[in-house]
């Protein structure tokens, strides 16, 4: 090998600058580098198939999972909505964004037919104020479902004190007296009749706008008489069969497909047909109790004893730049609204997002770590100060190099590829530079520099060919063969490295050792290196000249 030999004599202050200027580089767009987080597990095979499958008819798979006090349903209810409108998010098994977590004011309890009564009563049942706070229907129908007997006595009632209300009979005299109509528009109302329905007059006095309309009594009672329902909505609202709903229809002469019952024409057949009304009341009261027993359900699958867990899709891949930038804002705004720690995620992305932080905090540390532990080991191993340096530096440039050549072509490269690669190339390939270095400071007690390096050139060549081309064939094979991404990129990155790192042993090292051979003569215990024969061709030198 006395041609590379030549070659470091010649190039002595050549190539340790050029190495440096690569270095350089090499150190800047290592920094620039493109990191992934997601281990892509087969680029080919059956779970890549069954992925796509998955993928093309349900979307991407990203479960967000939000873990919420157990208690308080209202954070619950908020998260949900925060998260549902979320463009990204398309689908959920959250137990907080079902119906049965729908707020319900005091309107809503009294369209349902509840007494004022019954009403205080829930809201005494759940420590609540009546004039501050909702009920959640899931509270409803834990309330209805452990009073049975509620629903069908408060609509019993409803239907009874509605129906008394409206069809009570109003004389002639008290249309005029109370209800202040005058006797040419008593005559038009009553004819020959003595008495009308509420109702009627009700309908008489708001139609044409009499005085009495003005009355906040009879605009609530009207209000609620006028009500009407099309065939289907009242199907929806009392959970009737379509035969109940049909003879509710064709009991008033309706037609089902044109007309609307009016509720003071439902309070009528519902008052006088008692099985029309307890099959709405077993419907209603199987629908509270249908409702409780899926709260169960959920209770049992998504809660435990402290917690909520509030279950999303987000439609977005783990390491998408839309989906780092929605869970960063996502745990922004809980920790800002709620308090930081009381609101927890688990997500992929989530994971990303902390490795990110946390692996660039680790990249140092490794590699500081490698390097300073490698350089103990050498400085043992040499009891030289500048030995060290030097060789851990021709490998730690190297692996910027190699990293240059990541960024160089925009390829990702996995972290755990980093951490791994990084440690085994420079674990393993400065054992070339220590072999060399070994042989050069050996021979250098007896003869010169440049035939201390021809010879531990020599000597040390095979073996570092040899190992070195071992490691890059290991290596390259692992990635040509493997499918797993994964493991072929440490195969690619490891490959690269060795072949980069046994060139620079090479082809760098012993310009590096010419370079620096006073300075590590200096710098190592007992190098007592051979200066003798230089000193004496330097004499041989001046004589001939004066001569």
């Amino acid at each position: 090998m006395s041609k590379i030999a030549v070659f470091a004599k010649k190039t002595t202050k050549l190539v340790p600058c050029i190495f440096l200027v690569l270095i350089i580089i090499g150190g800047c767009l290592q920094g620039y580098m493109q990191f992934s987080y997601v281990a892509d597990p087969s680029s080919t095979g059956d779970l890549v198939e069954q992925e796509e499958n998955v993928e093309e008819n349900f979307g991407i798979q990203n479960p967000l999972v939000v873990l919420v006090d157990v208690d308080d349903i209202s954070t619950q209810k908020e998260i949900a909505n925060l998260i549902m409108s979320c463009e990204y998010i398309n689908s959920t098994n959250a137990l907080a964004i079902t119906q049965l977590y729908d707020e319900l004011t005091i309107e809503d309890l009294e369209n349902l037919s509840l007494s004022t009564a019954t009403i205080q009563n829930i809201y005494t049942y759940y420590n609540l104020d009546i004039d501050n706070d909702n009920i959640y229907l899931i509270e409803l129908a834990d309330y209805l479902t452990a009073n049975e007997n509620v629903y069908a006595t408060n609509f019993n009632n409803y239907i009874t004190t509605y129906y008394t209300i409206l069809y009570s009979p109003v004389t002639k005299t008290q249309a005029m007296t109370q209800y202040y109509l005058t006797q040419a528009q008593a005559d038009i109302l009553y004819g020959e009749n003595e008495n009308v329905t509420f109702v009627a007059l009700l309908n008489y006095i708001i139609i044409n706008e009499l005085p009495a309309s003005e009355s906040m009594q009879l605009q609530t009672i009207y209000a609620i008489s006028s009500i009407s329902y099309t065939y289907q909505e009242l199907i929806e609202k009392y959970s009737l069969t379509e035969e109940n709903a049909t003879l509710l229809f064709q009991s008033i002469g309706k037609n089902i497909e044109n007309d609307s019952i009016y509720n003071y024409e439902l309070v009528y057949i519902l008052y006088n047909n008692s099985s029309i009304s307890l099959d709405i009341i077993t419907a209603i009261q199987g629908q509270f109790e249908t409702a409780s027993a899926k709260g169960v359900t959920y209770s049992s699958m998504l809660t435990s004893d402290n917690y909520a867990r509030l279950i999303f899709n987000l439609n977005l891949a783990s390491d998408d730049e839309n989906a780092l930038e929605y869970i960063s804002n996502l745990k922004t705004t809980l920790d800002e609204t709620y308090g930081d720690g009381t609101i927890y995620l688990v997500n992929s992305t989530y994971n990303v997002l902390e490795e990110q932080t946390i692996f660039s905090s680790d990249r140092i540390k490794v590699d500081l770590i490698t390097i300073f532990g490698i350089m103990l080991v050498v400085f043992l191993a040499f009891r030289s100060f500048s030995i060290p340096v030097i060789l851990v530096l021709a490998i730690q440039g190297v692996i910027w190099i190699n990293l240059a050549i990541c960024t160089i072509s925009q390829s990702a490269t996995f972290f755990v590829c980093y951490l791994l690669a990084m440690a085994i190339q420079m674990g393993a390939t400065i054992d070339y530079g220590i072999l060399l270095t070994d042989r050069y400071v050996f021979l250098r007690r007896k003869i010169n520099k440049y035939d201390a390096i021809e010879q531990a050139i020599n000597k040390s060549f095979l073996t570092i060919i040899t190992s070195g081309s071992i490691l890059v064939l290991a290596a390259f094979t692992i990635s040509w063969v493997s499918t797993v991404p994964m493991i072929s990129q440490i195969g690619t990155l490891i490959g690269r490295g060795a072949l980069l790192s046994s060139l620079t042993i090479l082809f760098v090292v012993p310009q590096l050792l010419l370079l620096f051979d006073k300075l590590i003569s200096k710098t190592t215990l007992n190098a007592k290196f051979n200066f003798e024969d230089k000193q004496i061709k330097d004499k041989i030198k001046e004589i001939e000249k004066n001569q």
